[in-house]
């Protein structure tokens, strides 16, 4: 279905602002959209791992 195709080209494109606001240094911003990620992708999937990786890192900066 269409809906299934769209779904990665969104995951692709948060997490590729989630990492332009990373490198900004734009961290509760950055963590925002990881935490959206978070909520839409399935639990075992490589993408969510990452996303855990990179809150983690977040966390560790302070980001709120």
């Amino acid at each position: 279905s269409t809906v299934l195709k769209s779904i990665p080209n969104e995951v692709r494109s948060l997490f590729a602002v989630a990492r332009i606001y990373y490198e900004k240094k734009e961290y509760e911003k950055s963590k925002k959209i990881y935490l959206k990620l978070q909520s839409i992708l399935p639990k075992n999937s490589s993408e969510m791992q990452k996303v855990i990786e990179n809150l983690e890192i977040l966390n560790r900066i302070g980001a709120q």
